[in-house]
């Protein structure tokens, strides 16, 4: 049993000579009642009887008065316990989130750098005195290098904002064949390629139609520029082209790498999509979105730019 506090100690002391005090005046009413005979010789009977009834009432006022007061206490102190409590959660989320805007602001300051290099080093290159079939192998090998500290490190983003690590970073490349679309696996994060890497090999080209992400984002009759999902086992007819996606993922977010090329006609063009997935959720927000589209501009200013350096150096 908790011991009581010095507080309640005096309120059930209090209680108790209160309620003594009470019944003591109570029988000194009946007996003077019943014996009608005054307790004091000096004053009248009706004269003690009033002054015992007021003393009574009293004492009971002031025990209703402590009643309150106890009740008030308790319900404060309640109070009180909640707020410490809120506070500390309170705390703890905001710790959360400045650890979570400390990790994210070194991630992007990695991508950003690794950005840079890979651009210098690949301007570098085109002028470098090598041979033009060298000099094309040497770029794309630059890239693909870039490309694996990307996607690292944009797994390692969203392992922090969802707080799942299996989350899993790819990118596709879209491509048209007789007025229909297809995509290909361009490049998976380190992590993800090892288990994930047969399927691509098995089927490296397929259609939009059979990946719901790419079918709803690339799709004439909705104005989404994203897909987001954090239950796709319960997302009416979803699709993937491995049968067995679900036992990979069940989150998933995807947005285009594009860029507007008309802006009265609200025209795109596009390059392919980054894709986010894990099993736990978390990417169907706003954050996650944005971060992601974030991502995506990169992807699009650098395969831009790695296009012209390969024509250039054709």
């Amino acid at each position: 049993m908790s011991k009581l506090n010095s507080n309640k100690w005096i309120s059930i002391v209090g209680y108790i000579a209160s309620f003594l005090t009470i019944g003591q005046t109570l029988v000194s009413l009946i007996l003077l009642s019943a014996n009608q005979q005054p307790m004091n010789s000096n004053s009248p009977l009706w004269q003690q009887i009033i002054s015992l009834g007021a003393v009574l009432l009293c004492i009971v006022s002031l025990c209703i008065i402590l009643v309150n007061s106890q009740i008030k206490n308790e319900r404060i102190g309640q109070e009180l316990k909640v707020i410490e409590n809120d506070k500390i959660s309170l705390s703890n989320d905001l710790k959360e989130r400045n650890d979570i805007i400390s990790s994210l602001s070194q991630i992007n300051h990695n991508i950003n750098h690794q950005n840079r290099q890979m651009l210098y080093e690949l301007y570098e290159e085109l002028y470098a005195d090598t041979h033009q079939s060298s000099k094309i192998e040497v770029l794309n090998n630059k890239y693909r290098g870039y490309l694996q500290n990307f996607t690292s490190n944009v797994k390692s983003a969203f392992d922090t904002i969802t707080k799942d690590k299996s989350c899993a970073v790819y990118i596709s490349l879209l491509k048209e064949y007789n007025d229909d679309f297809f995509v290909e696996t361009a490049y998976r994060d380190p992590t993800s390629y090892t288990v994930r890497n047969n399927l691509d090999m098995q089927m490296p080209s397929y259609n939009i139609n059979n990946f719901t992400p790419f079918k709803h984002i690339l799709s004439e009759t909705n104005n989404d520029t994203y897909f987001a999902c954090d239950n796709c086992k319960d997302y009416r007819n979803f699709c993937d082209r491995n049968d067995d996606w679900l036992d990979f993922y069940n989150s998933c977010l995807t947005v285009p790498i594009r860029a507007r090329t008309d802006k009265s006609t609200n025209t795109h063009n596009y390059i392919g999509f980054i894709t986010v997935d894990n099993r736990y959720g978390r990417l169907n927000n706003k954050d996650a979105i944005n971060l992601l589209c974030s991502y995506a501009d990169t992807l699009y200013m650098n395969m831009n730019i790695m296009i012209d350096l390969i024509n250039m150096a054709e």
